[in-house]
């Protein structure tokens, strides 16, 4: 199941976008909520200095799960059923 992570400062809501989405082209997947994800991650954990995005996708689900933690308390998390 691919999986990628990164870690960056909610302020930089655009490089994580960025970076989720190049994910997203190397596994050839699409997901019309990827912004919002982002931008609702980063709006909730706007007091963190660093926040840990996870990406995952499961092939034979055709489910991508986005989940963004400070510390190990998860700030948000959102899935997108995509066939």
């Amino acid at each position: 199941m691919p999986c990628a992570t990164w870690s960056a400062a909610p302020s930089d809501a655009a490089g994580l976008q960025g970076a989720a989405a190049e994910a997203m082209l190397e596994w050839r997947v699409r997901s019309a909520f990827l912004r919002l994800w982002v931008q609702t991650a980063c709006s909730q954990a706007r007091d963190v200095e660093q926040l840990r995005v996870v990406l995952d996708y499961d092939p034979d689900a055709g489910l991508l799960s986005f989940d963004a933690y400070n510390g190990d308390r998860r700030v948000y998390g959102a899935d997108d059923w995509i066939g």
